[in-house]
């Protein structure tokens, strides 16, 4: 009887996932389907990134090679130009069909992301299943509605971003059954999925760190041997691959403005101040979202007293709330939150001419979802009264709605060049780019 009892218990659980898993789909296509309608933003990268001769060339193998061994533009994604190859093979320069392999890789992401977050929870924290499925469709739903994502899903150029993160998610989740399984098969697919990653976005170079943060939770924040043994290998590749991008594009600059590099170290530190400000606030209230963020100075002029309010902040609100700042939840999502902008925030020079992106919050916005349900469902069991738990789920799909109207709205902002060029911010006219 008890065998009957745990085949139907599991068998629920998995039609619980099953359901959960379509309405995150469901919710994505009716959120992102606009872009389906969109054209290529081509005179914001689109004209080369997407119209290029590697994507009308036919394929061949001195191509392939060309591809992988050089950058272009000074980028290096060959695995992206290869999917925007296939996809030309097959549709044509069809707008629809690119945007189409976007948002399904967008969704596939947001699977994966609610998949990894369930399992780990199930595994390492004191919630039920029920509680921890809660938490991870909360985060995932989250992580595919909010607008600042609106700009990777629906900008055809950022696909990288996309693609990168779905082998990134896919090299934690192989880490994560190899550290419970230790099974060689799960670490050998967590390095290949590291290095098609890396072949997408240069910036998975990250990884590592992450994968660091995954064998602590497991570990319980103890280090040892074991731990030094499974993380180096990645290490090591992640120098190796820094170092083919830094000398590989070193000569390749797509400045076209103005970079971190130009200014002193010290003002580079107000902006990471800035930048990290910025997006924390857009992320818990998307205000005056735009395609363009532009150093709030140019090289030339002085650094105005307001910046210097920005360090001051960060350093008052750490030291407030440092015993906050403690709790396992809060460290895991800080983690996660800076892990995955520490490469774009101006203390290491970049060749960029702006100061921020909604793009680079991609998978950072994971950092701030998942604390935010982890609490939402604590404090939500916590309440003894029917009326605040109706009140609170009311308050909840109140917040997606809004979120998800955004989204769907800024979508269309995407529509083509015209549609994008009026939603650019440009503080400093000295600084507009001429189209």
């Amino acid at each position: 009887m008890g065998n009957y009892i745990d085949i139907f218990h599991k068998k629920l659980l998995e039609t619980k996932a099953i359901v959960t898993i379509a309405i995150l789909v469901l919710i994505n296509i009716v959120v992102y389907h606009p872009t389906l309608g969109n054209q290529f933003i081509d005179k914001w990268d689109d004209q080369w990134q997407i119209i290029n001769a590697y994507t009308i060339s036919d394929w061949n193998w001195q191509y392939i090679s060309h591809l992988f061994r050089y950058s272009f533009h000074g980028q290096y994604s060959p695995l992206n130009q290869l999917l925007y190859c296939t996809i030309y093979q097959i549709c044509g320069l069809n707008p629809s069909a690119f945007h189409c392999v976007s948002l399904a890789i967008h969704i596939l992401n947001t699977i994966l992301i609610y998949k990894i977050i369930s399992h780990i929870l199930f595994k390492k924290s004191k919630y039920d299943n029920q509680k921890c499925n809660n938490i991870a469709f909360i985060t995932s739903l989250l992580f595919a509605v909010h607008p600042l994502q609106v700009e990777s899903v629906a900008w055809m150029s950022a696909s990288k971003i996309l693609l990168s993160s779905f082998f990134y998610i896919l090299a934690c989740y192989f880490f994560v059954f190899y550290i419970e399984a230790r099974k060689t098969l799960h670490y050998i697919g967590s390095i290949i999925c590291f290095l098609l990653a890396y072949l997408s976005k240069e910036q998975a170079v990250t990884l590592p760190l992450m994968l660091t943060v995954l064998t602590l939770i497991y570990k319980g924040w103890k280090v040892d041997r074991t731990f030094f043994l499974q993380i180096t290998p990645f290490f090591i590749l992640a120098l190796l691959m820094g170092c083919f991008f830094v000398f590989e594009t070193k000569n390749n600059s797509i400045n076209t403005l103005t970079s971190s590099a130009t200014y002193t170290w010290w003002q580079r530190i107000i902006f990471a101040s800035y930048a990290l400000t910025e997006y924390i606030c857009k992320a818990i209230i998307p205000y005056n979202l735009r395609f363009k963020y532009y150093y709030p100075l140019s090289p030339t002029e002085l650094t105005p007293l307001w910046l210097f309010f920005y360090p001051l902040l960060i350093t008052t609100i750490i030291y407030s709330f440092r015993n906050i700042f403690k709790k396992p939840i809060i460290v895991i999502g800080t983690a996660i939150f800076l892990i995955h902008l520490i490469l774009v925030l101006h203390i290491i020079p970049i060749d960029r001419q702006h100061i921020i992106a909604d793009r680079y919050m991609y998978l950072s916005i994971i950092g701030i979802a998942l604390p935010f349900a982890y609490y939402g469902i604590t404090f939500y069991h916590q309440l003894n009264s029917k009326k605040f738990k109706y009140a609170l789920i009311s308050l909840f799909l109140l917040a997606i709605t809004s979120l998800s109207f955004e989204s769907f709205e800024r979508t269309q902002k995407w529509n083509n060049s015209n549609t994008i060029y009026n939603d650019i911010f440009i503080p400093n006219k000295s600084l507009k780019p001429k189209l």
